[in-house]
């Protein structure tokens, strides 16, 4: 509750008003004006902001853009994540010295344009990044702000992510089909790729030669691959999971925590986003079930030795099936059929961002673009058989008008 302005009298005898009121936590605040009506319009202003809940502490407001960057990085993250937001306080620019609270639209889609023109801060003859380097720069400026809106620090995160350019975007040329990838799991599954290796020269110490060599049977990826279809899981989300990420009864994955590159450990996600649930289909619960089952150490892709499968390993095994058969396919292209397939089957936009972990819905749309019905479409599929239902009502008029005139004529 706000008071009125109090008149003080200062030493050196000239009048001071204090404004006075206290916050939404009942602490008491003041602040003092050389003339009444700045305490009475600044008393009327924070009992707005009160009341609209969008009252901030007013240390806040000193806070900068590169601050909340710096306090983004040092969360408890990995290290490959710390080291990107590090590196995109680095390149803040004019952004950095700027109150976070004063930050505008127009102020990030200015550092937007610098990001990709050239950035003088960093040298005169810098010649700016690409799109996408760019575009995953204010991605992390975005995320920090969200952080910085749930900390209470921000009222509003002000940026608005730059679309994907037409090279980034999943055209439909980029899904696999189905007999591709049968072939590719039916492979894994026998063995029996060549690819190129290279092996020692005997009695000539540190010399190679090339080699053609025949792939083993690798089952354990031909089971990641048809997980990777049947959830839409990043690879190294797949290399993470344990056999308790499995709710076998109500037929869900959980995804909580990636596999290090290392393969050592498991690491937290990139984003609160990325840690969903998903649901699995009967035919992957055959899959995952056989996979728990044969797990030692509980690890759902397990090695001979009992470890988790590293995504450079069990990538490279794929890589040597795929350069075989000339399929053109990675793990990640199986996370585009995934969501083609749900988008195709109607699921909503916000469904899709669930399940495959994206941030917001427009990232999902902007790399799916191709994918989702254009206006046109679904107001071809809205009105669809309104006209053809007008000519079953005129046939049946006609047969109405056919037969009252024939009993006119028995009355006659």
């Amino acid at each position: 509750m706000a008071e009125n302005p109090r008149k003080k009298t200062l030493k050196s005898g000239k009048i001071s008003w204090e404004a006075r009121y206290r916050d939404p936590t009942g602490q008491q605040r003041s602040k003092s004006f050389p003339l009444k009506k700045e305490a009475v319009a600044f008393l009327e202003e924070e009992r707005r902001r009160i009341r609209r809940g969008e009252w901030l502490d007013p240390k806040t407001h000193t806070v900068t853009v590169g601050e909340l960057m710096d306090m983004w990085a040092d969360r408890p993250v990995r290290e490959g994540t710390a080291e990107a937001y590090r590196l995109t306080r680095k390149n803040l620019g004019p952004l950095a010295d700027l109150p976070a609270s004063k930050l505008t639209r127009s102020d990030v889609d200015a550092w937007h344009r610098q990001l990709t023109t050239g950035r003088p801060w960093m040298s005169k003859h810098d010649t700016g990044l690409a799109q996408s380097s760019a575009r995953e720069h204010v991605v992390r400026l975005s995320a920090a702000l969200n952080g910085a809106v749930d900390d209470g620090t921000l009222l509003r995160n002000p940026v608005k992510l730059p679309r994907l350019s037409e090279a980034q975007q999943v055209l439909r040329s980029d899904i696999p089909d189905m007999d591709t990838i049968r072939d590719v799991v039916t492979m894994l599954q026998n063995g029996g790729a060549r690819f190129p290796s290279r092996e020692r020269v005997a009695g000539h110490r540190g010399q190679f030669r090339p080699v053609t060599r025949v792939q083993e049977p690798q089952v354990v990826i031909a089971d990641m691959v048809r997980t990777a279809i049947g959830t839409g899981m990043r690879l190294s989300e797949l290399c993470g999971l344990r056999v308790e990420d499995v709710d076998f009864l109500r037929r869900e994955v959980r995804v909580e925590a990636p596999l290090a590159a290392s393969g050592a450990v498991r690491v937290p996600t990139k984003t609160l986003s990325s840690v969903r649930t998903i649901p699995i289909a009967d035919d992957l619960v055959e899959v995952l079930d056989r996979r728990a089952a044969a797990s030692t150490e509980g690890w759902l892709f397990e090695t001979n030795r009992g470890t988790p499968y590293r995504a450079a390993t069990a990538g490279g095994e794929l890589r040597k099936t795929v350069t075989h058969l000339n399929a053109g396919v990675t793990f990640h292209s199986f996370r585009h059929l995934y969501a083609s397939r749900l988008i195709s089957s109607g699921v909503s936009v916000k469904q899709v961002q669930t399940l495959m972990g994206h941030a917001s819905a427009a990232t999902t749309l902007d790399i799916y673009s191709h994918f989702f019905p254009g206006d046109d479409d679904v107001s071809r599929n809205a009105i669809f058989g309104v006209v053809e239902s007008l000519k079953i009502l005129r046939r049946f008029s006609e047969n109405s008008d056919d037969t009252d005139g024939d009993d006119l004529q028995k009355q006659a």
